[in-house]
């Protein structure tokens, strides 16, 4: 007797041009996999290759048809996002595991004593037990060890993405006041911060007397009237306010 795959997957196969359910199709594990190993490469070296691969196909199309593009009409949108909803004690915990897992073996070990409440669990497990009266002193805390971390390690991670993050939820959480490191007052955070290291662009957006969290694109569209023909093309604002 023969299985044939269920809905899903029937559509699935028609989505890519497989027409035949006798015809054999690459494993699902495949594209995970593929998925894994482009986030890798994006972490170690900072280089999103999807991204090259699109912008590469609009300069030739671009240049093969010899569109225009000194005029152009635009507009943003929220995109949904499927950011995780972190706390700011948990983003701060998690941004700090990310920075130390990527970290060579004689920083780990310089560090390793100072972030081990923090490495032997998750972000979510370490807030777990933190009543809501201790949040301030351990943000406390956590700016020390962002203070001592970012001031010996600028160097030698300043090309890395993953430092990059770090950096980023530094400045935009904490502050040096007459020489001492500050936490900012929650009622003091921009709209702009870093809700979550997976998604760097996917902030806090207010347009049109409302506002929401998530991914912030924007399609724009070449308009120029010797144009035979007009490219529109997407991509992310780089501040969602």
């Amino acid at each position: 007797m023969k299985i044939f795959p269920c809905g899903n997957k029937v559509l699935t196969r028609y989505a890519i041009g497989i027409r035949s359910l006798d015809e054999d199709i690459f494993s699902e594990a495949s594209i995970y996999n593929f998925q894994n190993k482009i986030i890798e490469y994006f972490v170690q070296t900072g280089k999103d290759l999807l991204t090259e691969v699109f912008d590469n196909l609009t300069a030739a199309q671009l240049k093969e048809f010899g569109i225009k593009t000194d005029i152009q009409r635009g507009d943003s949108f929220l995109i949904g996002s499927n950011i995780f909803d972190y706390t700011r004690l948990q983003l701060l915990i998690e941004v700090l595991l990310r920075l130390y897992r990527i970290l060579n073996e004689e920083d780990k070990l310089t560090y390793s004593k100072i972030l081990e409440d923090y490495t032997k669990q998750t972000a979510g497990q370490y807030i777990y037990r933190i009543q809501k009266e201790d949040l301030p002193k351990e943000i406390g805390q956590l700016a020390k060890i962002y203070h001592q971390m970012y001031t010996s390690l600028k160097c030698k991670y300043k090309d890395v993405a993953v430092f990059n993050i770090f950096k980023r939820v530094y400045n935009e959480h904490f502050s040096i006041l007459e020489n001492k490191i500050g936490v900012v007052p929650s009622d003091k955070l921009h709209s702009a911060i870093l809700l979550s290291p997976d998604d760097a662009v996917a902030t806090y957006r207010h347009k049109r007397d409302s506002g929401s969290k998530g991914y912030s694109g924007h399609i724009s569209e070449t308009a120029n009237p010797e144009n035979q023909f007009n490219f529109r093309y997407s991509g992310c604002t780089k501040q969602c306010r």
